[in-house]
């Protein structure tokens, strides 16, 4: 909870005073630091395309041969494990993501246009694989 002081009006001598203007400045930059930070919905709305993409790649290979060695199941084809590590990976994405962002919320729009260029390809992966069904 952030707490405000209201600020008290102060002497002449005071206000001409540079230390004065160091305590404010101080002041200040504790608020800043103890507000909480929001996301936008660019961001927002980045991290559920992904999610939306990996679900239709996922569906679209389910139960197929997996040409990926790192998400190949046992019989060489998509199943639970392989779901689990994709979304583990896309997860961790999004949750390291998430972290930094707290540190640095001027990257907020370079991680969305990150997020919509993986999901960009996840879906072109699902397209290919509803294709190659045929």
């Amino acid at each position: 909870m952030v707490s405000l002081a209201l600020p008290t009006i102060a002497p002449a001598q005071q206000v001409l005073d540079p230390q004065h203007y160091q305590n404010l400045r101080q002041q200040v930059d504790q608020l800043r630091a103890d507000a909480p930070v929001k996301r936008s919905k660019l961001w927002k709305f980045s991290a559920l395309a992904l999610a939306g993409a990996l679900a239709a790649d996922s569906a679209s290979s389910w139960g197929r041969p997996e040409l990926n060695p790192l998400v190949r199941g046992n019989a060489g084809r998509f199943d639970a494990r392989s779901f689990g590590l994709k979304a583990g990976i896309a997860g961790g994405g999004l949750l390291t993501q998430y972290l930094l962002l707290r540190k640095a919320p001027q990257a907020e729009k370079a991680a969305a246009w990150t997020n919509f260029g993986a999901a960009g390809l996840l879906g072109a992966a699902a397209i290919h694989n509803h294709q190659a069904r045929r």
